[in-house]
């Protein structure tokens, strides 16, 4: 009793400290980082709007985010990346939109002496590459025929990329378990026949695909035509970070009373410390 009422003060603090940070974490005390912050007020922007500008905004942030970073290596794994990808899955018509503006493009391209649309041509096909749906796959899998180059010149010579090549790559990139080559080992125009002929086992509806993450099975008999193999969990993580809620931006909620065991575990840790100093000291 003497060691408590002569160390009371530190053990009190001690106890303190312990649980600030135990009623921070549960509060939900926003965990944003500064760079994924515009991002949010982008998406924010965008909340309730589906028009084209919408898609390409919404579409620009679900392609920076896929881009790694030597400071921000995880930027897929970020609530902004989620709610751009999921947005997108959420307007209708999103994805028959950024192949039109591929195709406009192209056009431009092949009524011009000078290559301009390369870029935004590669931007469209970037965001494609981030949303997993049957759609994708049609239109990705359309594209790989589409071998026109303004440049004229053998495709082996040419700096022009056409999209049969673009769509290659997207489709590499959007995550298709057991793709026709090696992922490790990925070229461009020498793999164009190999998904190509894969994508022709889809289209006849020999073949079946299905995309990393999910545990569902896809065909092309109708637009988002989906055979579940077995029944998958909805996801926990809500869409209302958009709110602005701390709750929200952190993903953390606060149960009933779920602070009071691990305030007290933390007290008796500082009490067992304060007396093996003392032992030490003493």
């Amino acid at each position: 009793m003497k060691y408590l009422l002569k160390n009371l003060n530190m053990i009190l603090m001690s106890w303190l400290f312990v649980t600030q940070s135990i009623w921070a974490d549960q509060a939900g005390v926003p965990d944003v980082s500064d760079w994924e912050k515009p991002f949010l007020e982008t998406l924010k922007k965008y909340q309730n709007d589906e028009s084209e500008e919408a898609m390409r905004g919404i579409g620009r942030v679900a392609e920076l985010l896929s881009i790694p970073y030597k400071k921000e290596p995880h930027r897929k794994q970020s609530d902004a990346y989620r709610l751009a990808v999921g947005r997108l899955r959420e307007i209708p018509g999103a994805v028959e939109y950024f192949k039109r503006d591929i195709l406009k493009r192209m056009e431009w391209d092949m009524g011009c002496s000078a290559i301009k649309g390369d870029e935004d041509r590669d931007s469209n096909f970037h965001i494609l590459a981030q949303l997993q749906l049957p759609e994708t796959v049609s239109v990705l899998g359309e594209l790989l025929y589409d071998d026109r180059d303004p440049s004229k010149g053998p495709p082996s010579d040419s700096p022009y990329v056409p999209n049969s090549l673009y769509a290659t790559l997207s489709l590499h990139k959007l995550g298709i378990k057991h793709p026709p080559v090696n992922s490790r080992d990925f070229d461009a125009r020498r793999d164009l026949p190999a998904w190509r002929l894969w994508y022709e086992q889809v289209k006849a509806g020999n073949r079946t695909f299905s995309f990393v993450g999910d545990e569902k099975t896809y065909t092309l008999a109708g637009a988002g035509t989906m055979v579940p193999e077995k029944k998958v969990r909805p996801d926990r993580k809500s869409n209302n970070l958009l709110t602005g809620s701390p709750a929200s931006v952190s993903g953390k909620t606060e149960g009933p009373g779920g602070w009071m065991i691990p305030a007290f575990v933390g007290f008796l840790f500082c009490l067992l410390v304060g007396y093996w100093f003392k032992k030490r000291l003493g």
